[in-house]
């Protein structure tokens, strides 16, 4: 049975529901009508409506974008992510978050600015660029950092090492001579 839309949007906003446009075909639906969610390249997503052409074109969507932005391996049976992608994804938008804003609207919509993030994004994934946060290392059951950016185990590492230069003797050094002119 198809409810009216307006039966549809008075059983919506007596029950709390949202009463939102479908992204894909523009026709208003209420949030007990959502299909899966349409993800977005920034990590965000929106319902769709339950109408088959657009969870079709959502559910497509959705792993296009997955194996895009993930680029996805499949060996055999199991799926590898190049997590190295994803860090320096991360690097580079924080970066660009900073930067953008610094920018009027027009200069976010400018080609220099794309151009500027696949070379930052080319430039990180080549030499491997990841920021470890604090949160990261506590995730990971490593010693919080000081204020030096540095742990006390690292700290005692780098201060035995330069004892240790400081400490051997400089081997003797052997100046040749030059036969001072008569």
């Amino acid at each position: 049975m198809i409810r009216p839309r307006f039966l549809a949007r008075f059983l919506a906003k007596a029950a709390g529901y949202f009463w939102l446009p479908c992204p894909i075909c523009g026709e208003d639906f209420a949030g007990f009508e959502c299909g899966p969610g349409l993800m977005r390249p920034d990590g965000t997503g929106q319902c769709v409506c339950g109408k088959p052409q657009c969870v079709e074109f959502a559910e497509f969507h959705n792993k296009n974008l997955f194996e895009r932005n993930a680029k996805v391996r499949r060996k055999a049976d199991e799926i590898v992510i190049d997590r190295r992608y994803l860090f320096a994804s991360k690097f580079v938008g924080d970066i660009l978050h900073i930067v953008g804003k610094h920018l009027s609207d027009e200069d976010r919509q400018n080609e220099a600015m794309r151009e500027i993030a696949r070379e930052l994004g080319d430039h990180a994934y080549k030499n491997g660029v990841y920021i470890l946060t604090d949160a990261d290392r506590a995730e990971a059951g490593l010693p919080p950092r000081g204020l030096t950016g540095w742990t006390k185990a690292e700290l005692w590492a780098l201060e035995n090492r330069r004892l240790e230069v400081m400490l051997n003797p400089t081997p003797p050094m052997i100046f040749p001579q030059k036969d001072e002119p008569k």
